[in-house]
């Protein structure tokens, strides 16, 4: 009977554990949500919003601020992004900026050199960047969500 007894509480153990992981990511991934504001998330806490809709201006936000960005990649534990004014098509009149962000303790790392940001990223990690547009990201995860896990009328 003890046997038993053990089998079963670890049984509920596990389902606690495991529900409680997949509405943490739930919340996650709807809890930045409204009806004017499309988002996508990248990795807890970051995620890419924008107010001016897909071919917009896109943002990298934690919650608690965020930073504009044209491309966005996500490498090992860190998210590397770069910024340029859409506008100049020129590239060596282009002005871009490059940023490590660290999503464990929140912390952005902004250059504006690309050669210094991909010696400071190497500090981070060997994998190099495969960088994606913002709005591709956006649209990616529009189409790959489960949107069951939103409220209804929630804009993905």
């Amino acid at each position: 009977m003890n046997r038993y007894f053990h089998h079963f509480f670890f049984a509920a153990l596990l389902i606690g554990v495991l529900g409680c992981k997949e509405k943490r990511n739930e919340e996650f991934y709807s809890k930045y949500e409204a009806s004017d504001v499309l988002v996508a998330p990248i990795m807890d806490p970051y995620f890419i919003a924008s107010t001016s809709g897909p071919n917009g201006t896109w943002y990298l936000d934690d919650g608690k601020g965020g930073v504009q960005v044209s491309f966005v990649a996500s490498i090992d534990s860190i998210i590397a992004s770069y910024y340029f004014e859409k506008g100049i098509t020129n590239l060596n009149n282009r002005d871009t900026v490059w940023y490590i962000h660290v999503p464990l303790d929140r912390h952005v790392y902004k250059f504006t050199s690309k050669a210094a940001f991909y010696a400071q990223l190497s500090s981070f990690t060997s994998s190099k960047p495969s960088f994606s547009k913002a709005e591709d990201i956006y649209t990616t995860h529009t189409h790959t969500v489960d949107r069951s896990l939103f409220p209804s009328g929630t804009r993905l």
